[in-house]
């Protein structure tokens, strides 16, 4: 496809050699075999080459001379794929003093051919001599007769007709439907070539009743405004315009059309010329070759591990030949979508995941990832990350997810061992202060923990253990501490070493009277600790606060529940105090019995609170 700029090349050049070289010979080559001519002479009307080539040399022979151009001004608009018409004009001066200079007007079609560009239409026009200035008709001079203007006017008729015929065949060669237009808003159509009708499948009279003759209600609903945007950007540029849009016929399809028009001013009204190619077949072959190259691109740019392609509409999956190798079992091929939301071969906790990613795909999310756990061989689960990438049609919508499975299973439980490391103390294999923050900070924003109790363990005279039975012994009821905490509380209660011989728990959903039956079943088990294994006794004191009625922070809460423990550090030990007591708002019975004066704290025979509060003894974090 030429670009405007070659095909003003090829008319100047056309230009340089009539009319500053006057070589005609060399002009010859440019012409194609089936030109037509119509100059400005009375009998310069060429309908083959032959004629086109004996005028040539003819009117080389009776002027040699050349001329200097001086003004030339052209215009270039596609008439089809590689056919171009150019219009303007131009002046000449001549060398000879017997020649008088040219002042012409000319419009050319050309066609682009495997031997270079060719001519195929040229006409030479210049306004009548007669004419005065600012008139557009001739008028009667130098005693022309009557009869002699008549002869002029049918000699002028007979031209005009010639030329519209062969405008006409030239119009029937060319390939898809011509109209023209105004540039109004409904694009107001005022003439239309046959095949133009034929392309639509409308007569002339079915477009007048049905669309107004409104070529913009013609074009598919959907594409209009698109279509209006894309013509004002263009002529911001200049005059002419391309555009692919779809039409709907009279049968109802669509096709895809390239539009290629050039506007131009006619009587003050701005018109459209343009020619119309149904490119529906190629349009489809572009589009099916640049979903393959494009699929394949992705493809190629991933890593290579399980490779799939999901077909959208079809709902269909595949995969890369490895998949059974991996897994020892074939994938689910079809309806995909219904079939592996029950499919066992995902991680029951995991299947969300991957259901949101086939849903965020199929509504056009670009690019998705997730990790999930795929059944193996021996029915253990594997970690894989999935990477999904959409492609979509020329509508935009989602249409084929091409990606891969990778096997992250080794780098997912090394990454989990060293969180679950640095999150848990290494002797007790409690968790360390800082997670254990974190973790109790969080339950502070769960609305079904509406209450909870916060306990600080401090052992009593552990000093004196280590001195007299060593750091190994030591270390062995700070374990036997840890085991009795997790055995006292459910998976979902924190519990953490936070110093050397400090411990903390949090029980979500907690009451006072609940949070006084751990505490007493957790003396009870302390006690029967032995430092060497026979040997020795441990203690414990315990200070305790309460969500949210001693504060709604992490950090009010363990200011109050240590003051409760410091308050029972300085006074006998190895007794449990809240600070509700510390506050005095308790009865003094209650405060004896916190400081260890009453034997028990008042617990029901079965062991357990009469509220709605379960304790699964020997479960652990």
């Amino acid at each position: 496809m030429k670009s405007k700029q070659e095909v003003l090349a090829f008319v100047r050049l056309l230009q340089h050699l009539y009319w500053e070289e006057r070589d005609m010979e060399a002009l010859i080559p440019y012409f194609d075999e089936s030109t037509s001519w119509i100059g400005t002479g009375r009998h310069e009307i060429c309908y083959n080459l032959d004629e086109a080539i004996q005028a040539l040399r003819e009117q080389a022979e009776e002027c040699p001379s050349c001329f200097t151009l001086r003004e030339q001004k052209y215009e270039v608009f596609p008439l089809a794929d590689g056919i171009y018409g150019v219009y303007g004009e131009f002046s000449a001066v001549s060398s000879a003093e017997e020649m008088s200079d040219v002042c012409d007007r000319f419009s050319l079609v050309c066609a682009e051919r495997e031997e270079g560009m060719k001519i195929l239409h040229l006409h030479m026009s210049k306004p009548d001599l007669e004419q005065t200035e600012g008139s557009y008709y001739a008028k009667k001079e130098n005693g022309s007769t009557k009869e002699e203007l008549k002869a002029r006017v049918e000699e002028t008729s007979r031209i005009l007709q010639k030329k519209e015929s062969e405008l006409e065949a030239l119009t029937v060669s060319v390939p898809g439907g011509l109209h023209r237009c105004r540039d109004d808003r409904e694009m107001t159509l005022l003439t239309m070539s046959g095949s133009f009708l034929e392309m639509f499948g409308y007569s002339r009279e079915e477009i007048k009743a049905w669309f107004n003759d409104s070529f913009v209600e013609m074009i598919y609903e959907e594409d209009r405004r698109r279509i209006r945007s894309e013509m004002d950007r263009q002529l911001a540029r200049g005059n002419t315009v391309e555009l692919e849009y779809r039409i709907v016929g009279k049968d109802g399809g669509l096709r895809w059309i390239l539009d290629k028009g050039v506007r131009i001013q006619e009587d003050g009204d701005a018109m459209f010329y343009c020619v119309l190619l149904d490119i529906t077949d190629q349009k489809k072959e572009r589009e099916e070759l640049r979903l393959s190259l494009e699929r394949h691109k992705l493809i190629m740019d991933q890593t290579t591990d399980i490779i799939f392609e999901w077909d959208i509409g079809e709902d269909e999956l595949k995969f890369s030949s490895n998949w059974k190798k991996k897994f020892g079992y074939n994938p689910i091929h079809s309806q995909i979508s219904a079939r592996i939301p029950l499919s066992e071969n995902i991680y029951p906790a995991d299947m969300p995941a991957f259901i949101k990613i086939m849903r965020d795909t199929a509504a056009g999310v670009p690019y998705s990832e997730t990790e999930f756990r795929i059944r193996g061989k021996l029915g253990d689960y594997i970690w894989c990350l999935i990477r999904a990438t959409t492609q979509f049609n020329a509508e935009g919508k989602a249409v084929r997810a091409v990606g891969v499975i990778i096997d992250i299973d080794r780098n997912k439980k090394q990454k989990e061992h060293l969180m679950a490391q640095a999150s848990l103390d290494s002797l007790t294999g409690l968790l360390n202060k800082k997670t254990a923050r974190e973790r109790i900070e969080g339950w502070f924003l769960d609305e079904e923990a509406p209450c909870g109790a916060f306990i600080l363990i401090d052992l009593d005279d552990f000093k004196h253990i280590n001195d007299r039975y060593g750091h190994l012994c030591g270390d062995r009821v700070l374990s036997g501490i840890a085991e009795i905490m997790k055995r006292q509380t459910r998976k979902d209660d924190v519990t953490a070493r936070i110093g050397g011989d400090e411990f903390l728990a949090y029980l979500p959903g907690a009451t006072e009277k609940i949070a006084a039956e751990v505490v007493h079943r957790f003396l009870k088990a302390v006690k029967e600790l032995r430092p060497d294994g026979r040997n020795g006794e441990v203690r414990a004191s315990i200070g305790a606060s309460f969500y949210p009625k001693d504060g709604t922070d992490y950090l009010t809460l363990f200011a109050k529940a240590d003051q409760a423990l410091y308050f029972v550090k300085g006074a006998d030990k190895n007794k449990y105090y809240t600070y509700e007591m510390l506050k005095g708002e308790q009865s003094l019975d209650k405060r004896c019995m916190a400081l260890g004066i009453s034997a028990e704290p008042d617990i029901p025979a079965d062991g357990k609170c009469q509220e709605e509060f379960s304790w699964e003894e020997g479960t652990s974090l």
